[in-house]
C-alpha cells in the first residue's frame, strides 16, 4: 500500500520519497516479487525509470509504540 509521494522542496532539490506499508518481511518479498514480474514494469517502466536514478536507499521502518496515538497529516 502507497503510503505517501513526495518531492523535495528544500536542501538536495528532486528528490522523490516514497513510503510503502507491507505486512511483514515475506508480504514486502512477494509484493516485488510480482511487481518485477509485471511485464509492463520490466518493459515500459524500468527502461524509461532508471536512466533517470542517480541513487536509491532504502530502509525499513518500524512505528513507534505511540505511533497510533498521533493524528495523521492531512486527515480530520
Amino acid at each position: 500500500k502507497l503510503l505517501c509521494f513526495w518531492t523535495s522542496d528544500t536542501g538536495e532539490l528532486s528528490h522523490v520519497f516514497h513510503l510503502w506499508q507491507f505486512d511483514d518481511h515475506v508480504h514486502r518479498e512477494e509484493s516485488y516479487a510480482r511487481m518485477r514480474a509485471e511485464p509492463s514494469y520490466r518493459d515500459e517502466f524500468v527502461p524509461v525509470a532508471l536512466p533517470l536514478v542517480e541513487a536509491m536507499h532504502s530502509q525499513i521502518l518500524h512505528p513507534v509504540s505511540f505511533a497510533d496515538q498521533l493524528p495523521l497529516i492531512g486527515q480530520h
